[in-house]
């Protein structure tokens, strides 16, 4: 997920963004998009993770592998494993616990219900 360099000084300031305020609400939307990539990408591995096991086994692939894995793979869960992941990662100043990552944003603040 990129920003526009106008909208990346408050992020590295940690200025927190007023709950509804454009920007906010536009880091929420590239999020969910950014999560719904993740899942479907790891819907698509199980797929041919679970066509291969198959023609393994059988010799053929049923066909079935359209809908195979969608419902195992989880948006939310998903979300709240990169969520807690960014969280660790703003700590570390060389990746996360010895990974090496690309040079990340401090993530949005905002007063919410949640804290």
């Amino acid at each position: 997920m990129y920003h526009a360099a106008t909208k990346r000084a408050p992020l590295r300031a940690h200025v927190p963004l007023a709950p509804g305020a454009p920007e906010e609400v536009a880091i929420r939307a590239a999020s969910i998009v950014a999560v719904e990539r993740v899942r479907r990408e790891i819907s698509r591995l199980a797929r041919e993770e679970q066509g291969a096991r198959e023609e393994l086994e059988n010799g053929d692939s049923n066909g079935d592998r359209e809908t195979a894995g969608d419902e195992e793979v989880s948006s939310l869960l998903i979300g709240f494993y990169l969520w807690d992941l960014a969280k660790l990662a703003e700590g570390w100043e060389d990746g996360v616990g010895g990974v090496e990552t690309v040079p990340m944003l401090p993530i949005h603040r905002t007063r919410s219900i949640w804290n």
